[in-house]
C-alpha cells in the first residue's frame, strides 16, 4: 500500500505542484499585469495562468478565472485561448463531479484545438478526458484516450508529450495488476525521453520502472532503477522529483527491515519538501518516519509526526490521505494503551472512509474497534466489531472477485460482438463481390463479341491484301532485322567501352590511394604529412565507394545515400581506429551521383575534423542523422567533443564543406553549445 500512495504522490502531486507553486509566487505580478494590461488576447493568458496558480490556494476562484477567459476570448475571436479557456473550465467541472458539463467542455474545447491547428492542445485536451475516466474508474476509456493523445503526439513530434503519455498509460496498467504491460510502457517511455534528451522525461521513467519492480517484489532492480532515477534528477536540477524518488527508496528499506536507512532517505525527502514548501511532499515523508518511529518503538514521537502529517493533509482537503493518517494515529494510541484517544481518532478515520466508500479503511478502523472493546472488557461490542470487520472484508473479496468475473465477460463479450460484426461484414463483402462478378461478365461477354467482330473484319481485309503487300513486307522485315542486329553490336560495344572505362577508373582510384598509403609509410614523412596524406586517401576513397555503388546500381545513376554513409562511417572508423560513430537515418533516400558525391565528402570532412580535433583521446562519439522531406533532405552531423569555435576554427577542411554546400545549393548551420553540431538542409 505504500508503494501504491507513492506512486499516487508522484502521478497526482507532482506535475501539479510544479506548475502551481511557480504561478502562486507570480500570483501578484499576474494581478498587477491584468489592472494594466488591456481587453485583449494578453488579459486572456492572465486569467487562464490566475486560474492554474489558484489549484493549490483557493479552489473556489479557478471556474470563475476560466469562465472570465473563455468570454473574452469568444468576444475577441481567439479560438484557441477559448479552447484553453474551456479545457480548464471542463476539468474543473469534472473535478467538481458534473460529468455532463465537464465531457461538454472538453469536448467543445477538442474541436476548438482542431479548427485553431493546434495540436498540442489537443493532446492535453485528451490527457484531461482521460483523467476524468481514470477517476470513474474506467480504465479502458481512459487508455483509449491517452493512446489517441500518443498518436498525435508521435505524429506531430512533440516528444515531450509522447513520452509523458506513454508513461501514463505504463500507470493505468499498473493499476490493473498488469506488471508485465505496464513495464512495456515505461521502457518505451524511457527510449523517447533518452532519444530526445528529455531529462525529466528520463528520470520519471526510471522511477515508475522501479515503482513496478517493487511492486512485484523485486527490490533489488527497484532500487537500481531508483538510483538511476534519483541520479538523473540531481543531475538536471530536478529537486522535486529528487524528494519523491528519495521518498520511495526510503520505503523499500523499510520494507526489508533497514530501519536506519529508510529513516535517513526519509529525512532527506523531508528537507526537499520543506525547502520548497511541497506540502504533499513534507506530509507523505512525515508519516513515513511516524511508520518507522513506530517499528523503533518511539511511540510518542511517531505519535506526534503523524499528527502533523494529519494536520497538513486536512489543510490540504486531501480526504483520502487523512483518514490513513488519522487510522495509524488511532494505532499509535491503541499501542500506547490510551483507547480513550485511540477510539475517538479511529471513529474520525470511519466517518471519513464511509464518506469515501473506501472499504479498506472501514475494515481496518472496525478492526481496531474490536481490540479496543476487547481490552475494555466490552466482549458483546468486540465480537459486533469482529463480525462487522470480517463482513467487509469478505465483501472486498467478493468486489474483487466480481471485477475479474466481470472483466472476463465483458471480454468475451466484446469479442463475441466482434466476431459476429467480422462475419456480417464479410458477408456484405460477399454479396457485393457477387453483385460486381455478374455485372463485370456481362460487360465482358459484350466486350468479347465487338473484338470477334472486329477481328473477322481485320482478319478479311487482310487476307485480300495479303497477296499484295506480301513481297513487300518480306523486304521491310529482312532489312529492320539487318539494322536490329547493327544497333545490338553497337551496344554490345558500347556496353564493353563503358566497362573497360569503369574498371580503369576504379584502378586508377585504387592506385592513388595505395601510393598515398605507402608514401605516408615512409619513415621520413613527419606525423603532419602523413595525417594530409590520410584525408587525402579517405576523400579518394569516397569517391571509390560512390563508384562501385554506381556500378552495383540498377536505378540509372541512382544509389541508396544511407548505406552509401553508413559505409563511409565504417571506413573512418578503420581508419582513424575510432569505434563511437553511429548512423541513424530514419528512411530510404536514394539520390544522384552529382548529389552523392559532396555529401559524401562533407561527412568525410567534418567526421576527420572530429576525430582530429573535436576530441583529445580516441573517446568520444560521433552521430551521422539523415532525413527526408516533402522538398529537402536533412542532414545532421554531431559530436560530444570539446566544440568547434567558429572564429578561430575556419581551416581548409571547414572551407571544402562550406564550398560543397554551396554545390548543393544547401543551408549550413553550426550549434557549438554541447560539442559541435552541423545542420544542413539539402533541396532535393
Amino acid at each position: 500500500m505504500k508503494q501504491f500512495l507513492s506512486l499516487l504522490l508522484l502521478f497526482c502531486c507532482f506535475p501539479l505542484l510544479a506548475q502551481s507553486d511557480k504561478l502562486i509566487q507570480k500570483k501578484d505580478s499576474l494581478y498587477a499585469a491584468l489592472r494594466k494590461s488591456a481587453p485583449d488576447t494578453t488579459r486572456v493568458s492572465i486569467y487562464l495562468n490566475l486560474s492554474y496558480a489558484y489549484a493549490k490556494i483557493n479552489k473556489d476562484s479557478i471556474l470563475p478565472l476560466a469562465i472570465k477567459a473563455r468570454d473574452l476570448a469568444k468576444s475577441l475571436r481567439y479560438l484557441r485561448g477559448e479552447a484553453e479557456a474551456n479545457r480548464q473550465i471542463g476539468k474543473q467541472y469534472s473535478l467538481l463531479g458534473n460529468s455532463d458539463l465537464a465531457l461538454s467542455y472538453l469536448e467543445t474545447a477538442a474541436q476548438q484545438f482542431q479548427q485553431a491547428n493546434y495540436a498540442q492542445g489537443t493532446v492535453a485536451t485528451y490527457i484531461v478526458f482521460a483523467d476524468y475516466y481514470e477517476k470513474k474508474g474506467k480504465l479502458e476509456s481512459s487508455k483509449r484516450y491517452l493512446t489517441l493523445a500518443e498518436q498525435l503526439s508521435k505524429k506531430i513530434r512533440y516528444f515531450k508529450g509522447e513520452a509523458n503519455v506513454v508513461r501514463r498509460i505504463g500507470g493505468l496498467y499498473l493499476q490493473q495488476s498488469k506488471y508485465d504491460s505496464a513495464q512495456v510502457y515505461h521502457f518505451k517511455s524511457l527510449k523517447i525521453a533518452s532519444k530526445n534528451k528529455y531529462f525529466e522525461g528520463i528520470a520519471l521513467a526510471q522511477n515508475h520502472i522501479a515503482v513496478v519492480y517493487d511492486m512485484q517484489g523485486n527490490s533489488t532492480k527497484a532500487l537500481e532503477y531508483y538510483q538511476q532515477a534519483l541520479k538523473t534528477a540531481r543531475a538536471n536540477d530536478l529537486v522535486s522529483l529528487q524528494g519523491t524518488i528519495l521518498n520511495n527508496i526510503g520505503i523499500i528499506y523499510q520494507n526489508k527491515g533497514e530501519l536506519l536507512k529508510a529513516l535517513e532517505y526519509q529525512n532527506k525527502a523531508l528537507k526537499i519538501g520543506e525547502k520548497l514548501n511541497f506540502p504533499q511532499l513534507v506530509a507523505h515523508a512525515t508519516s513515513n518516519i511516524s511508520s518507522i518511529q513506530t517499528e523503533l518503538q518511539n511511540t510518542d514521537k511517531a505519535l506526534e509526526l503523524q499528527s502533523k502529517a494529519a494536520n497538513i493533509n486536512k489543510e490540504l482537503d486531501e480526504i483520502g490521505t487523512l483518514k490513513d493518517n488519522l487510522l495509524d494515529i488511532a494505532l499509535i494510541h491503541f499501542k500506547k494503551k490510551e483507547l480513550k484517544e485511540a477510539e475517538l481518532t479511529a471513529r474520525k478515520a470511519l466517518e471519513i472512509a464511509k464518506q469515501t466508500n473506501d472499504l479498506r479503511t472501514q475494515s481496518g478502523v472496525y478492526e481496531l474497534l474490536a481490540n479496543i472493546e476487547k481490552d475494555k472488557g466490552n466482549f458483546e461490542r468486540a465480537l459486533y466489531y469482529t463480525d462487522t470487520f470480517r463482513t467487509i472484508r469478505d465483501s472486498i473479496h467478493s468486489i474483487q472477485k466480481f471485477k475479474t468475473t466481470a472483466e472476463l465477460e465483458a471480454k468475451y463479450q466484446n469479442e463475441l460482438k466482434q466476431t459476429k460484426i467480422n462475419l456480417l461484414q464479410k458477408d456484405n463483402l460477399l454479396q457485393q463481390a457477387n453483385i460486381e462478378q455478374q455485372s463485370t461478365l456481362k460487360q465482358y461477354f459484350i466486350i468479347v463479341l465487338a473484338l470477334l467482330s472486329v477481328i473477322v473484319a481485320l482478319l478479311f481485309n487482310r487476307y485480300r491484301l495479303k497477296s499484295k503487300s506480301y513481297f513487300a513486307l518480306q523486304e521491310q522485315n529482312d532489312l529492320l532485322e539487318a539494322k536490329n542486329n547493327e544497333i545490338q553490336d553497337k551496344n554490345k560495344r558500347i556496353e564493353l567501352l563503358y566497362d573497360e572505362m569503369q574498371h580503369r577508373f576504379k584502378n586508377n582510384l585504387q592506385l592513388i590511394e595505395s601510393l598515398m598509403k605507402l608514401q605516408a609509410q615512409q619513415p621520413q614523412m613527419d606525423s603532419n604529412a602523413q595525417l594530409i596524406l590520410q584525408e587525402s586517401q579517405n576523400r579518394i576513397a569516397t569517391i571509390s565507394m560512390l563508384q562501385q555503388y554506381l556500378n552495383q546500381s540498377n536505378q540509372h545513376g541512382q544509389i541508396k545515400l544511407v548505406d552509401y554513409l553508413t559505409d563511409i562511417a565504417e571506413h573512418l572508423k578503420i581508419s582513424f581506429q575510432f569505434d563511437s560513430i553511429f548512423s541513424f537515418h530514419e528512411s530510404e533516400i536514394s539520390v544522384k551521383s552529382d548529389k552523392a558525391i559532396p555529401i559524401g565528402l562533407i561527412v568525410n570532412e567534418l567526421i576527420t575534423n572530429a576525430i582530429k580535433y573535436a576530441f583529445k583521446s580516441n573517446t568520444g562519439q560521433i552521430f551521422i542523422r539523415t532525413a527526408l522531406f516533402t522538398n529537402e533532405i536533412s542532414l545532421q552531423i554531431n559530436d560530444t567533443g570539446s566544440g568547434f569555435v567558429p572564429e578561430t576554427g575556419i581551416g581548409s577542411g571547414l572551407m571544402l564543406v562550406k564550398g560543397l554546400s554551396q554545390q548543393l545549393r544547401a543551408t549550413m548551420q553550426i550549434d557549438t553549445e554541447q560539442g559541435s553540431t552541423f545542420n544542413f538542409q539539402i533541396p532535393i
